[in-house]
């Protein structure tokens, strides 16, 4: 007996699984495999296809993600075992890095903050900070040597005692890393200059600025916000700052972890004086009048 042919204008229903018949209307389907409703019909799916063609990457891909940049570029990135790699061409690549990663057969998970990707997975102990062209762990690494503050001549500040610490800074997310060990103790005398030497620079791609800190006259364990360098090679020669008297340095500096919102800077307001920050090879020398 020949089939009665049907008409149907409309395939877009979507899915009514486990529903007895009489529940399930005309156009639904309680299965459906390799099509998808779009609008009042039935699409095919286009399957699979391989994403390179040269040769295998040396680690199994346990997950991937796109990640589209603020310039509107993207790379796709792969998640291995023991590394991430990216999509180059018609291989994958191995991305460079300075850190390692414990082996593990989870699969990645991935999101993306400003023009970053950040992987985690259980097995990994930490979490990875993602470019397009190298990974390593997210948190900063504080600096490992203290700086020096000494006498920098006539100025406006206070006779007191005085300490200074440092941090790293990326000014795209806020990161900052926790301070160096605080500076020794500078006895300052009366209407005097502070002259800073001894800032490390980090050897961090992520890493743009160093971000100073000092206590206000006889305090201790408080540091406020002082000013910021920068950490981009070459290093800038000279540069200008407006200043206010030690009342106004800025917001105090809490104990920093390497994924908290860093302390607030301080607004400058009309300095009594202008000085010159200043750079000699290998050491950054820094004064200012606050």
């Amino acid at each position: 007996m020949a089939m009665t042919p049907h008409d149907m204008l409309d395939l877009g229903g979507g899915l009514n699984e486990g529903q007895p018949w009489a529940s399930v209307n005309a156009n639904e389907m309680t299965l459906l495999k390799n099509w998808y409703p779009f609008g009042r019909k039935l699409r095919r799916r286009g399957g699979v296809r391989l994403i390179t063609t040269d040769s295998a990457w040396d680690e199994n891909i346990y997950s991937m993600f796109p990640l589209k940049t603020s310039t509107d570029s993207w790379v796709m990135l792969t998640g291995g075992n023991t590394k991430i790699g990216k999509l180059d061409g018609n291989a994958v690549a191995d991305l460079a890095t300075p850190d390692s990663v414990n082996a593990g057969t989870d699969a990645w998970v991935w999101f993306q903050y400003k023009n970053f990707a950040y992987a985690m997975r259980p097995s990994a102990g930490k979490i990875l900070r993602v470019s397009a062209d190298s990974w390593q762990d997210a948190g900063i690494v504080r600096p490992s040597s203290a700086c020096t503050i000494v006498d920098g001549g006539a100025g406006a500040l206070s006779a007191a005692a005085y300490y200074g610490v440092y941090t790293f800074y990326n000014s795209a997310t806020g990161m900052e890393s926790n301070p160096a060990d605080a500076s020794a103790v500078l006895n300052l005398g009366s209407s005097k200059l502070i002259d800073w030497s001894g800032i490390g620079v980090s050897l961090n791609p992520f890493v743009d600025s160093r971000r100073l800190y000092r206590t206000l006259p006889d305090q201790v364990g408080e540091y406020f916000f002082i000013s910021s360098l920068s950490n981009v090679l070459p290093l800038c020669c000279t540069t200008w700052e407006n200043w206010s008297m030690s009342t106004r340095v800025g917001t105090p500096m809490t104990d920093i972890s390497h994924v908290t919102k860093p302390p607030a800077t301080g607004t400058p307001v009309t300095a009594s004086h202008i000085e010159v920050i200043r750079q000699s090879t290998p050491d950054v020398w820094w004064r200012a009048q606050i």
